[in-house]
């Protein structure tokens, strides 16, 4: 699990109060992000993605702005929901403690209504932005990079078998190829957060979920030589995409 970087004077607050040693899986955030023009919530994006990827995680947010001026720029309701608490800088050491116990004893369940609201909402928003860029002509579009040299590679081993040994070498780089893909950071934090709302009935999050499935099937290593399904699944990997280039999220 990624821990936020915390600035010096909090890491020297959380270090004094013992909450770390007491209560070592709560993680903190300053709602302040060092550097950032925004000076009021510059952290809650990441807060957010945080709390979509580990929803069970208790979470203390710190802030030397009261709440009242946070919640306009809380887009998703991340501060509302339950397993997190806003704390108010400067604070006491026992302020820490008693929140930090306090959302130890009622994490949040991924079962609640607040919390699928609250993932749908928010993955939506955040893949809308980041399924561009495997959309036709982008940085890392599915078709040009990889799809279409993998699904050629296959036709080739397919159709003719007498060359295997030789149509075998530019599949294995073509599939090689697809697994770097796959691999790539921005490529897997779409796989994470499409995996968060598999169950949606939104027809965006529907088709990024299949979407998902679908990377997620041809990069496990035990379906390399599958090729007839390999094949299928870059077919519909493809109409993903282009569903995806076409529809606008409602």
């Amino acid at each position: 699990m990624n821990q936020p970087t915390l600035h010096t004077g909090l890491a020297h607050l959380l270090e004094a109060s013992g909450v770390k040693s007491q209560y070592p899986d709560v993680v903190c955030f300053l709602a302040y992000h060092q550097g950032s023009q925004d000076v009021v919530g510059s952290n809650l994006k990441q807060l957010v993605k945080f709390r979509l990827l580990h929803p069970e995680t208790p979470v203390l947010f710190f802030s030397f702005l009261p709440l009242e001026t946070l919640l306009p720029k809380d887009d998703f309701g991340v501060l509302k929901l339950s397993g997190a608490e806003f704390i108010q800088l400067p604070c006491s050491n026992v302020t820490i403690l008693q929140a930090a116990a306090n959302q130890c004893a009622k994490p949040l369940s991924v079962r609640d209504a607040a919390w699928k609201a609250f993932s749908e909402r928010a993955c939506k928003s955040l893949l809308t932005e980041k399924i561009k860029i495997i959309n036709h002509k982008q940085e890392l579009a599915f078709v040009n990079k990889v799809g279409l040299g993998l699904r050629l590679s296959i036709e080739q081993v397919i159709n003719y078998p007498e060359q295997r040994s030789t149509t075998l070498v530019n599949f294995n780089k073509s599939y090689a190829s697809m697994l770097a893909y796959v691999q790539n950071p921005q490529i897997t934090e779409i796989i994470e957060l499409g995996n968060i709302v598999q169950d949606s009935n939104d027809s965006f999050l529907n088709i990024v979920s299949k979407l998902v499935q679908d990377f997620v099937w041809i990069a496990d290593t035990s379906n390399k030589e599958n090729f007839t399904d390999l094949r299928a699944t870059i077919y519909r990997i493809q109409d993903s995409v282009s569903i995806l280039e076409k529809l606008k999220p409602e």
